[in-house]
């Protein structure tokens, strides 16, 4: 189990990966995202961080 941009799961090969959107979320809890200065960060990770910081 994964979870990814909407951005991502559009371009997976649904035949292999099964993509389930979560629509308006319930988190009651603040979440954080820790990672390490300077280290590359996947296309994937950079996606989501933008994602989080959007909301």
């Amino acid at each position: 189990m994964s979870t990814f941009p909407q951005s991502i799961s559009k371009k997976v090969d649904q035949g292999v990966v099964k993509s389930i959107p979560i629509e308006n979320p319930v988190v009651p809890w603040n979440l954080g995202i820790i990672t390490k200065k300077g280290r590359y960060e996947s296309f994937a990770v950079r996606e989501f961080k933008k994602m989080l910081d959007d909301r």
